[in-house]
């Protein structure tokens, strides 16, 4: 997945996602079944400071 290789590429360049940025690239793993990296990206990289 090209947006998984970007999220990683821009935390490896000290970029911090928006709450936008976690919001699509969520859905599209979703959306590719991949429900077990989509959790895991919620539960250990998505900041507490980005839930609404």
């Amino acid at each position: 997945m090209e947006a998984l290789d970007l999220f990683k590429d821009m935390r490896t360049q000290g970029v911090e996602p928006d709450s936008l940025t976690f919001k699509y690239l969520i859905n599209g793993l979703l959306d590719e079944g991949r429900s077990t990296l989509a959790y895991e990206l919620h539960t250990t990289w998505m900041p507490s400071s980005l839930y609404a």
